[in-house]
């Protein structure tokens, strides 16, 4: 089933999950990777995609997204409406993730569709903001349904481009899917990547179209997958980590638009998400959690990584 689908997959692509990967196992010495394992079940899809559309492999250790689920989580949050959501893609901090999707879930049971905004890690292709033809392989076999006539609706209106081979290799939305799949599995999902250095006027319409689509759908909840401080040791990146949570408790997107990755890896993805929750009235925040790559690990590290799990919405 695999291969079916991966034969429009070209070289550059697999040359630059090679590299995506090299880049990771020396920035973030603990992230895993299954690969070259398939957990796609064809029995799962209701309809099969186009030819044309390729398929997104698990691009994380599923055990720890087993491990994750395999949890029981208490909602703690005070908000009594929550229209989005700020969570990592690393998959080390998967439980960070499943509480996430947990209270989301607790708060939103009914969510019909879910909107995906994340970095492009690669900084490559021709469009600045990105979809694909793409489907997902989930570790639990679980099909995620892709809202794809919308996806093909913003690339007619030029909003984004198609960047199926990227995609195909961007774990900041590949690791979403297993838990929205089993925290929402009938919900639809339209996953969007933003470059980082871009932000402009083209974004404030990409922004005007998810807020149309957010306010003339049901039950619509936003998700903006952002790691933050990266590359530091422990201490300092909490101190990142403090700083960059003022400036979006205080939504001072201006300054977070200028932070390198030292601070967070989505400055565009970030500024995106946060305009959309201003103009739904989403504003007051809820922090969930705050680790770093060390805590999860046990041990202080001299190059970690830094994750929040945050709400956004209304008391």
């Amino acid at each position: 089933m695999f291969k079916k689908f991966l034969h429009k997959s070209k070289l550059p692509a697999l040359i630059l999950g090679v590299g995506l990967a090299l880049i990771y196992g020396a920035g973030c010495a603990e992230r895993s990777f299954d690969v070259g394992e398939s957990y796609y079940d064809e029995s799962t899809l209701i309809d099969l995609p186009p030819s044309d559309y390729v398929a997104v492999p698990p691009l994380y250790g599923k055990d720890y997204f087993f491990e994750a689920i395999g949890q029981d989580y208490v909602s703690t949050s005070q908000l009594k409406e929550v229209s989005g959501m700020i969570v990592n893609h690393h998959d080390i901090a998967s439980g960070m993730i499943a509480r996430g999707y947990a209270e989301l879930q607790a708060k939103r049971p009914d969510l019909k569709t879910i909107i995906v905004l994340g970095p492009n890690h690669t900084q490559m292709g021709d469009s600045y903001i990105a979809s694909g033809r793409v489907f997902f392989e989930t570790p639990q076999k679980q099909n995620v349904y892709i809202d794809h006539a919308f996806i093909e609706e913003l690339e007619q209106k030029k909003l984004i481009g198609f960047e199926s081979e990227i995609m195909q290799i961007e774990h900041s939305t590949a690791i979403q899917m297993p838990f929205i799949a089993y925290y929402f599995p009938n919900a639809r999902v339209i996953p969007l990547i933003f470059q980082a250095d871009y932000y402009s006027v083209h974004s404030q319409k990409i922004v005007n179209a998810l807020y149309n689509y957010a306010i003339t759908h049901e039950d619509v909840a936003i998700i903006a997958t952002v790691d933050f401080s990266h590359y530091l040791p422990t201490d300092l990146s909490n101190q990142k980590d403090r700083e960059t949570i003022e400036y979006i408790k205080n939504w001072d997107t201006q300054t977070l638009l200028t932070f390198k990755d030292d601070h967070l890896d989505g400055r565009s993805t970030i500024t995106a998400f946060m305009s959309l929750m201003q103009r739904l009235g989403a504003t007051d925040i809820d922090v969930i959690d705050h680790k770093n790559s060390a805590d999860i690990l046990g041990r202080p590290l001299e190059v970690s990584t830094g994750y929040y799990t945050i709400l956004f919405g209304r008391k």
